[in-house]
């Protein structure tokens, strides 16, 4: 009897998710609700707004812009990041992560699946001819995993070579399996 008012209750009422209660209220009674969930907006306003820990010594690249005005550090990462906002993808670049036996290193790219609000390490290995960019780069990717940061878990890799240039199509199908 229960399942039966239940389930007509439930057939007979609108189907108005809980953030979507919430940004109808008036200001003034949205200032007395504590939400249970932030919303998307509020919920990547405060991811964006996070500091970068460790960030003020850091100057290795000539200074690169995006589309938006974000700083990047190759022309490669000035790709991704451009596709990143066109594809509506939160990102941080060169984000500090400390890594244990390593120290501070720079990801070049914190983004985030705002649907899921996992958040990932995103690095572009962009010269792999160059055995000084291999020597440098390799131990830096040991370091992520010994830390706990796992390609195809929460750390997102992409590359390429002189032989083997950067493919849009290969961003896009790594934004589309773990970003969206």
């Amino acid at each position: 009897k229960e399942k039966d008012l239940l389930g007509r209750y439930l057939s007979n009422s609108p189907a108005v998710p809980p953030e979507d209660i919430y940004a109808k209220l008036l200001e003034a009674r949205r200032e007395l609700v504590t939400p249970a969930m932030d919303t998307d907006e509020r919920f990547l306003m405060r991811w964006k707004s996070q500091p970068y820990p460790n960030m003020a010594t850091r100057r290795e690249h000539p200074v690169i812009f995006n589309d938006q005005g974000t700083e990047v550090d190759s022309k490669a990462e000035l790709a991704i990041s451009n596709q990143f906002d066109k594809r509506n993808i939160a990102f941080l670049p060169q984000f500090p992560v400390y890594l244990k036996a390593r120290g501070w290193v720079y990801a070049d790219f914190k983004v985030l699946n705002l649907r899921t609000r996992r958040e990932y390490y995103w690095e572009h290995l962009g010269m792999l001819d160059s055995a000084a960019y291999r020597k440098h780069s390799l131990p830096k990717l040991n370091a992520y995993i010994l830390n706990g940061y796992v390609p195809g878990d929460n750390l997102i890799l992409s590359w390429e070579s002189e032989e083997s240039r950067l493919d849009m199509r290969v961003i896009d199908s790594l934004i589309d399996a773990f970003l969206i």
